[in-house]
């Protein structure tokens, strides 16, 4: 199967179904089942040097700015105009194992890939996935902690389906990982508009752009751009995501 490296922290979004767009310098002619691999670049509260999954490889088109939220960027990047959207579809999950990256697409016998059996149950996903992906994280990491942020303009969306509420943020989000656990509290306490789910393990909060990059300054989580990018959004969603 043809393989493709990315480094742990985009190659672990993959894997979640939280990435779905992969943005390159080049293009390939191939489309079919790709073997996506994190690099040998450790970073904790993911897994690196290992084989995480298979995708299908549906398209390969210019980069434009609807592809922001599939790549899990905030803006696009300076000389976006010369790069390519890979478009993943059909997660699949394996038994991670050892894979010394290369450049570009290469080979990996398909011998060494073994995929969850189509049809599994919710808990054969989930044994399978502490059996086989779970010793695999650095520095005892499962889960990271993430956060996201983005503009809300679909009221149903965030009032009737919490789970789909990174949907409702059309023109991108931001992620950081391994947030302190402690943020929900303080969230809780600065933000009246919420929504919570225990069962699946987030939490999301609305307001103005204002007060999200000033809670996000009083956290120090916030960078110099995300105040810039938050106040010129109407209304905000912060989603934050463990144990996912």
């Amino acid at each position: 199967m043809k393989a493709l490296s990315i480094q742990p922290q985009w190659a672990h979004l993959v894997l979640l179904e939280e990435k779905t767009i992969e943005y390159r310098s080049w293009k390939t002619d191939y489309r079919g089942d790709l073997l996506i691999c994190a690099s040998s670049r450790a970073f904790k509260g993911t897994i690196s040097k290992h084989a995480l999954c298979v995708v299908t490889l549906a398209d390969i088109v210019p980069f434009e700015k609807r592809h922001l939220k599939g790549a899990c960027m905030g803006e696009m990047p300076e000389g976006s105009d010369h790069f390519w959207a890979w478009k993943f579809t059909n997660v699949r999950l394996i038994q991670p194992f050892p894979v010394k990256g290369k450049l570009h697409l290469y080979e990996v016998d398909d011998g060494m890939i073994h995929i969850l059996p189509a049809g599994c149950s919710d808990d054969e996903s989930w044994s399978w996935w502490k059996q086989y992906y779970q010793p695999f994280f650095e520095e005892d990491y499962y889960f990271p902690r993430r956060l996201f942020y983005g503009e809300v303009v679909d009221e149903q969306a965030w009032k009737k389906r919490p789970m789909d509420i990174v949907k409702a943020m059309p023109y991108g989000y931001q992620v950081w990982f391994n947030i302190d656990s402690g943020l929900k509290t303080k969230a809780n306490k600065w933000f009246k508009d919420k929504q919570s789910s225990p069962k699946y393990g987030y939490a999301a909060w609305r307001a103005t752009g204002k007060e999200c990059a000033d809670f996000l300054e009083s956290q120090e989580i916030a960078r110099p751009e995300d105040r810039e990018i938050l106040e010129k959004m109407k209304k905000v969603g912060l989603y934050y995501v463990e144990d996912y």
